[in-house]
């Protein structure tokens, strides 16, 4: 067993104005079913995102109670319980410069870059087959997709061990008349830092799937729809979710609530697959805790499927009917009201990947412009839900960036792609400074958040 080092970093408080490096816009939500009620948004206000509540200890808060404490963070005497403390690591993948398709490793640093340790080797992870790891809310496990025994499998890493074990039995039929594999996060949801999500209480993965069927020859397959299913961390067939489908559909990017049991997915019905006027049609739908499945949006294309903290609102990209943009959005889940972020003063863009600040205030997007697609650039932007203030944060390299995640509530990390690679970068918000974390070809990068010891 390897000891795994606690460690601390300092993180940077936000201060009371923008950054000058900042180019500062506001906009306002609007509602994308036109059946719904009209709800007037705050008013709009240009003042810089607020700081009271940006913490400035060396550890990350979680306002997350014990599954026995109540929001209040009392216990059922009325006592005050200490708030859970974090320290933060960082999971990757990372791959020879010589021989990116094969010999890929899984690997864990400090969120300052130092302390790389081994995790996972020999299990064929490459550039184009990633093991597109998830750690459990609790810091005790990591999942992750492999194809060290043939086929692609979900196997399961405990961190205190350094056991790994198989958790999967999709294709361990050994007959040669089988002619269906079934591959855990492919196509849609491949090469996706939440292709897998954990359940809040640390049980249960829900993941998509798609089937693969053979022809004569190992380089003739054919794909099937992509489907959900749900894993047991102590059991080793997965269970599909069944419910009524639509013809065509694909359910990708599943991810559960951080405090119960709902699931939100995207369900993709392409029309006419196969002739050149192939349409496609999206839905953001959500399974609640009675199984029923209700629509929360619909549009041409989505994804990008982000829970906030708190569980009242889900973050995502969608295309903007009638233009050529695509924009990061989010749907308030008791209004049902459906907010563009920057939706008044943003043309031609194409956002990416979206994520929640732990505290919930914002949420950081990458977008890319005409010129900068041209390119192979691509900026973040901050948008603060208390005033609808948009900020883009300026003097970043220049980079493709994706899998971007909150280190805490000042800082972000990411991966940039450029002409010599993939490599993983954070930086502040407020005092926007890079720092390249990895010298060799990285990719995936997430979060590992390990609980330190109650006081």
């Amino acid at each position: 067993m390897k000891k795994i080092f606690l460690f601390s970093f300092i993180i940077f408080t936000l201060v009371a104005c923008a950054p000058p490096a900042a180019k500062k816009q506001t906009g306002t939500g609007t509602s994308l079913n036109q059946n719904q009620p009209t709800i007037t948004d705050p008013p709009i206000t240009t003042d810089p995102p607020p700081t009271e509540d940006i913490p400035s200890d060396e550890t990350d808060n979680d306002t997350t109670p014990p599954e026995d404490t109540p929001a209040d963070g009392t216990d059922n005497n009325n006592n005050t319980q200490p708030t859970p403390q974090f320290t933060t690591k960082i999971i990757y993948e990372s791959y020879r410069t010589d021989n990116i398709m094969q010999n890929g490793k899984l690997m864990m640093m400090n969120a300052d870059g130092s302390n790389k340790i081994e995790l996972v080797s020999d299990h064929g992870f490459s550039m184009g087959r990633q093991a597109n790891a998830k750690a459990s809310p609790n810091g005790e496990y990591i999942i992750f997709s492999s194809p060290k025994e043939g086929s692609e499998e979900v196997w399961l890493l405990q961190l205190n061990t350094r056991i790994i074990r198989r958790l999967s039995s999709f294709n361990d039929s050994s007959s040669w008349l089988e002619t269906t594999e079934y591959a855990p996060c492919s196509h849609d949801d491949r090469n996706n830092k939440d292709c897998f999500s954990w359940s809040f209480d640390n049980k249960e993965i829900v993941f998509s799937v798609q089937p693969q069927f053979r022809g004569f020859s190992s380089s003739e397959k054919t794909y099937g729809n992509q489907e959900l299913y749900k894993l047991d961390l102590t059991q080793t067939l997965p269970t599909p979710i069944k419910f009524q489908n639509q013809p065509n559909a694909n359910n990708i990017n599943p991810q559960f609530s951080p405090k119960d049991k709902q699931i939100a997915f995207v369900s993709s019905n392409i029309s006419n697959p196969s002739f050149e006027t192939e349409t496609r049609y999206d839905k953001l739908l959500l399974i609640d805790l009675d199984g029923q499945i209700q629509t929360l949006v619909e549009t041409n294309s989505m994804g990008s499927i982000q829970w906030s903290p708190d569980g009242t609102k889900i973050a995502f990209v969608q295309s903007i009917p009638n233009t050529q943009d695509r924009k990061a959005s989010y749907i308030d889940l008791q209004t049902r009201q459906v907010h563009i972020l920057g939706e008044q003063f943003r043309t031609q863009v194409s956002d990416g990947e979206s994520s929640w600040s732990p505290d919930g205030k914002y949420i950081i997007f990458i977008s890319q412009t005409p010129e900068q697609i041209l390119n192979a650039d691509s900026s973040l932007n901050i948008y603060t839900l208390s005033n609808q203030s948009l900020t883009t944060i300026i003097g970043l390299e220049k980079g493709i960036k994706s899998a971007i995640s909150w280190l805490n509530n000042s800082e972000v990390m990411y991966r940039s792609y450029t002409s010599t690679g993939n490599f993983i970068y954070k930086t502040s918000i407020t005092t926007p400074h890079p720092q390249k974390l990895t010298d060799i070809l990285s990719d995936l990068p997430g979060i590992l958040r390990i609980p330190l010891p109650l006081p």
